[in-house]
């Protein structure tokens, strides 16, 4: 009988336990955040030019039912000659679609990447997802 509880113990307790304290632990520890440069070129489809000035970036881990994730947002401005050469390789680039000002490429179950220029201003927005 001992033996029959203890089996049962090991079964309906411990893997919740163990799942509880691995979301726990993944959720609290910060991690460091993927490197500019790869983000920018999966989101944008380029190499990140020299020269350019981190305005504003916000990137975050999360779990789903289909695994753990990563994405980041944000926005750099670079010299407008960078900015529309961007711009121009977006333009002839097959992998990216315009819609509603941005462009964005997305692969199912792998990636989206969204970039938006201003050869005006010189920023470009980007959004990048992995799952």
């Amino acid at each position: 009988m001992y033996q029959i509880f203890k089996i049962v113990v090991y079964i309906t307790v411990i893997p919740p336990l163990l799942f509880v304290a691995f979301v726990f632990i993944a959720a609290f520890i910060p991690s460091d955040p993927e490197p500019l440069e790869v983000v920018f070129k999966e989101s944008c489809g380029v190499e990140l030019p020299s020269g350019y000035v981190v305005i504003e970036r916000e990137p975050s881990r999360g779990f789903a039912p289909q695994g753990v994730s990563y994405s980041e947002k944000g926005v750099v401005q670079v010299h407008l000659k960078d900015a529309s050469d961007i711009l121009k390789s977006l333009e002839i680039n097959t992998d990216y679609k315009l819609l509603e000002g941005a462009f964005e490429s997305f692969i199912v179950g792998k990636k989206l990447g969204i970039c938006q220029v201003s050869t005006i201003s010189g920023y470009v927005n980007y959004q990048y997802a992995v799952w």
